[in-house]
């Protein structure tokens, strides 16, 4: 028995505000905000950057005092120091408190989504909106708007177009900033999105699953690209990086078996896990001459590479980096690498200079 499935209330006085922050668990699936357990929720993560955390959008001028939205460390000790909630008072730590804007958004957005609208949107600080959940059955092109209600749309929150499988194009507007997590995945149909000039961020699993889309390419201002955002792109064959390109996350393009080449910005230094796993077809390959690490498994089985230049950067390459790139016949090292992990080459049976 998973216990945390179950809402819990009293018959005692004060049972109001029980059965609310209970329903916070059983309907929006809402972390507790004092410390018990660790767990990455709508309203606890353990993101402490406030320029990436997942209610980025909810910080400037959302409150004042203990009532502003922030990135709030849990305790200072232990697993407690690890972990981070937007508000020092929401009603899923005090439950006589109200719930806190990143909160309510979250019950509005299931809300609406229950409730069968074709759009549903939040309100924003500054005069902005976010779009919240778009109806799945939605086909064909789409052209976000501008505004909504007069509102700027700034962000598309998690899962809005999740699955829409016949949406086949999307535009989205210049001053969106965010692109949350899930939030196209398995658009099973969808062959071509034209990004915002604004964007900073694509979250994790953004783009996973659209095994239709083709090209990519990301606007200068994107900083971050989060885990498996576009992994299993099966007919992603063209993606152009920003140049102002910090992080590239785990599974990041993992699966993308039609992808040909790719250049890695020099503002990247790190590459994650699994990042470019499995792209099969994937034979030429930049990277940055300020990388400093290439993570586990980063280009494992990418059978298609012949040869990689290893940038004088590098000091450490992870175990299972280049395992399985059996066509892999060229590798010049950095002149500086410190470690070369476990069974980093593995299976690289064309291997001839190194």
């Amino acid at each position: 028995m998973v216990l945390h499935q179950f809402a819990v209330s009293s018959l005692s006085s004060g049972y109001e505000n029980i059965v609310s922050h209970e329903f916070g668990h059983a309907f929006a699936d809402l972390a507790d905000e004092y410390f018990w357990r660790g767990q990455e929720a709508v309203n606890m993560t353990k993101t402490s950057d406030s320029s990436t955390v997942k209610w980025n959008k909810w910080i400037d001028n959302s409150g004042t005092g203990i009532y502003k939205i922030g990135v709030y460390q849990y305790g200072t000790s232990g697993d407690e120091a690890k972990w981070y909630r937007p508000h020092q008072s929401c009603k899923m730590r005090y439950s006589s408190s109200p719930f806190c804007a990143v909160c309510s958004a979250e019950i509005i957005r299931l809300l609406e989504q229950k409730s069968g609208d074709s759009i549903s949107t939040v309100d924003l600080p500054n005069n902005k909106i976010g779009i919240t959940n778009f109806a799945i059955d939605y086909s064909g092109n789409l052209s976000i708007p501008l505004k909504i209600n007069g509102r700027y749309v700034t962000s598309i929150f998690e899962s809005a177009f999740k699955e829409c499988a016949d949406l086949t194009s999307v535009s989205i507007p210049k001053n969106v900033t965010n692109i949350d997590y899930n939030a196209f995945e398995n658009c099973t149909a969808l062959v071509s999105v034209s990004l915002s000039s604004e964007l900073i961020a694509i979250g994790s699993s953004a783009f996973k699953g659209c095994s239709s889309l083709r090209n990519i390419s990301m606007p200068n201002k994107v900083t971050n690209i989060d885990s498996s955002a576009f992994e299993n792109c099966y007919s992603l064959s063209n993606v152009i990086l920003s140049n102002s390109l910090i992080s590239i996350g785990n599974s990041a393009f993992k699966g993308c078996a039609s992808l040909s080449s790719i250049t890695i910005p020099n503002s990247v230094s790190h590459i994650d896990s699994s990042a470019f796993e499995n792209c099969s077809y994937l034979q030429n390959i930049t990277l940055s001459n300020k990388l400093t690490s290439i993570g586990n498994s980063v280009f494992k089985g990418c059978a298609s590479l012949s040869s990689i230049i290893i940038p004088n950067s590098v000091q450490y390459i992870d175990s299972s980096a280049f395992e399985g790139c059996s066509y892999l016949q060229s590798v010049i090292l950095s002149n500086h690498l410190y470690a070369i992990g476990t069974s980093a080459f593995k299976g690289c049976s064309s291997l001839g200079n190194i």
